[in-house]
């Protein structure tokens, strides 16, 4: 059972989240440029694991990639997850609001999807006439073909 001071810690502990995620001024005891700084490296940190784990974003989205993904994250706040590849997912979400998607950016959202829930999915790609059919194997490979 929770104790007061259980209740203060995760307190104190969302309050510095938020400061690092740039939502609100840095709790007491922490400096803004110290609290700036650290955002910026959990920020940067974050955008290289979900490039990582989406080499299309990168190649894709070029020298906006950087700007685009602080964008998405001081949207967003906290990630849902700690999984680079349902953060890329997210990402991907959320470009798809704001512009129009490369069909490897939409392939790639196919293969980020596949990783969990349904073991196959399927996408028309309209300007190639196409459908890429993708599905997972067991041991959470993917492999894929178009039709």
């Amino acid at each position: 059972m929770p104790t007061s001071s259980d209740e203060a810690l995760a307190a104190a502990q969302a309050s510095l989240l938020s400061a690092l995620t740039g939502r609100r001024s840095p709790p007491e005891g922490f400096t803004e440029a110290g609290v700036q700084a650290m955002g910026e490296i959990l920020l940067g940190k974050r955008r290289r694991a979900v490039a990582r784990e989406c080499s299309a974003l990168g190649d894709e989205l070029g020298s906006s990639f950087a700007s685009l993904f602080a964008e998405y994250a001081r949207a967003g706040g906290t990630p849902a997850s700690a999984d680079p590849w349902v953060d890329a997912g997210q990402f991907i979400d959320w470009l798809r609001g704001r512009r129009p998607l490369t069909t490897r950016l939409r392939a790639s959202a196919l293969m980020l999807r596949l990783r969990r829930g349904l073991p196959v999915r399927a996408m028309w790609i309209s300007d190639e006439r196409r459908l890429v059919v993708a599905y997972r194997l067991p041991g959470a490979r993917v492999r894929s073909f178009r039709v």
